[in-house]
C-alpha cells in the first residue's frame, strides 16, 4: 500500500454510550460530532488531536446530524420528537422545535439552499417540512411506510426521493410545490437510496429481496431491478472517482454467509457485473476520493480498495468493533485523520502513516 494511503491506529478516545447513528463533521472548526444515542449527548472531538473538547447535552437521544458551514448552524433530531438547532461554534441549543407526537424522526433530508429541512421518519407515513429561516414546521408530505432515508442531500434535482421500507416503494415528489408526483414499487425493504445523477437515475437498496431498483428521475418509473448480493446496505455511483458508469453497492452478508461483496452494477444498462469480494459481515464504509474504506464488526477490521484498479490496498486489525447501528460510522478531518465511531462508548483515530 502506497504511503500516500496508508493509515495507522493512533488511539481510541471515550465518548458517550452507544448506538451511535452518525457522526459529524464541521470542515471550518475542525470539529467532529460523535452521537450518543445510548444517551441524550453529542461528544466534540479535535478533528486534529482527537481529543475531546467537550460534551453537549441535547436533552433527548440523537439520531442524526446536518451541521451547515454557511450558517454555522446544526441540525438534530432527537427520538424524543424533537429537532435541536444548534449553534456550532459554541456548542449550544439556540432552539428547540417540537415534532408531531409519534414522528420518530429517523434522519434528516437537507435541502438548506432553499431554507427546507425535510425529517424523515421510520413511524409516521409523512415527512416534516421545516423551513430553516423562520425555524418552525410549515408543512407534512405523505410518503411510504417506515421512511429510512431520502434524497438528495442539498444539491437539487427538482425531486425528492423518500425509500419506504415497510411499504417497498420510494414517493416521489416536486421539490417546488412539496406535492407527491407518483410512488414507484421497488424491492424487498428498500433501506437507502442514492442519485447517481450522470445517468439520470435514483437506486434504491433493498434490504430483503437482495435487489437494486433503478427509478428514472426523467420519466418517475421503474427502469430495472437489478440482482444484489446479500443484504445490500449501502450504494454509491462511482463514474466521477473510476471514470466508469458503475453503481457500488456494498452487501452486509447473512448470519449464513457472512462473507461481504461490493456489488458492481453498470447503471448505463442495469446489469449486473463481477462482484468484489470484501471482508466478513461489512458494517459500513466511506470513500476518500477513490479509496474505499470497508469496516467489519465482526472481524474488527478494516480493509482499503482502491475503485479504479479494484485493488484490495490493505487490511488494517481494529481494537475496538465499528458500529454496526449506524448509518455512518466514519469521517475523515481536513488532515486526512479517520475517525471510526464504535459500539462501546469509543471512537478509533486512525492518522496517515508518512
Amino acid at each position: 500500500m502506497s504511503g500516500e494511503h496508508k493509515l495507522k491506529e493512533k488511539k481510541v478516545v471515550p465518548v458517550g454510550a452507544g448506538p451511535h447513528r452518525h457522526i459529524g463533521y464541521a470542515g471550518w472548526l475542525d470539529r467532529v460530532w460523535v452521537l450518543n444515542g445510548g444517551e441524550t449527548t453529542i461528544t466534540v472531538l479535535d478533528g486534529t488531536s482527537g481529543d475531546v473538547l467537550g460534551q453537549i447535552d441535547v436533552h433527548g437521544r440523537p439520531q442524526h446530524v446536518v451541521l451547515d458551514a454557511a450558517s454555522g448552524v446544526g441540525y438534530v433530531p432527537l427520538a424524543e420528537d424533537a429537532l435541536a438547532i444548534m449553534d456550532v461554534k459554541n456548542g449550544e441549543i439556540t432552539e428547540e422545535i417540537a415534532l408531531p407526537e409519534g414522528t420518530g424522526p429517523n434522519c434528516l433530508l437537507p435541502m438548506l439552499g432553499n431554507h427546507r429541512l425535510y425529517i424523515v421518519s421510520e413511524k409516521l407515513p409523512a415527512m416534516t417540512v421545516i423551513d430553516t429561516a423562520e425555524r418552525k414546521i410549515v408543512g407534512s408530505i405523505p410518503v411510504g411506510l417506515g421512511a429510512r432515508w431520502g434524497q438528495p442531500h442539498g444539491k437539487t434535482c427538482g425531486k425528492l426521493y423518500i425509500a419506504g421500507s415497510e411499504s417497498n416503494d420510494v414517493t416521489i415528489i416536486d421539490e417546488k410545490t412539496e406535492k407527491v408526483i407518483t410512488t414507484v414499487s421497488t424491492g424487498e425493504q428498500p433501506s437507502r437510496a442514492a442519485i447517481f445523477r450522470e445517468q439520470g437515475k435514483v437506486f434504491t437498496a433493498d434490504w430483503a429481496s437482495h435487489t437494486v431498483t433503478a427509478i428514472g428521475i426523467d420519466d418517475d418509473t421503474v427502469r430495472a431491478s437489478v440482482p444484489a448480493g446479500k443484504n445490500p446496505a449501502r450504494l454509491v455511483g462511482m463514474q466521477k472517482k473510476t471514470g466508469r458508469p458503475e453503481l457500488w453497492v456494498l452487501n452486509r452478508g447473512t448470519d449464513e454467509q457472512s462473507h461481504g461483496t461490493i456489488s458492481v452494477i453498470d447503471a448505463g444498462r442495469d446489469l449486473a457485473l463481477e462482484p468484489i469480494q470484501t471482508i466478513d459481515s461489512p458494517t459500513n464504509w466511506l470513500l476518500n476520493g477513490p479509496i474505499a474504506h470497508v469496516v467489519s464488526a465482526a472481524g474488527k477490521e478494516m480493509m482499503v480498495l482502491d475503485s479504479r484498479s479494484t485493488e484490495v490496498l490493505d487490511v488494517l486489525e481494529l481494537s475496538e468493533a465499528p458500529d454496526t447501528a449506524s448509518f455512518s460510522n466514519m469521517v475523515f478531518s481536513n488532515n486526512g485523520n479517520l475517525f471510526v465511531v464504535n459500539e462501546g462508548g469509543t471512537t478509533t483515530l486512525l492518522t496517515p502513516s508518512n
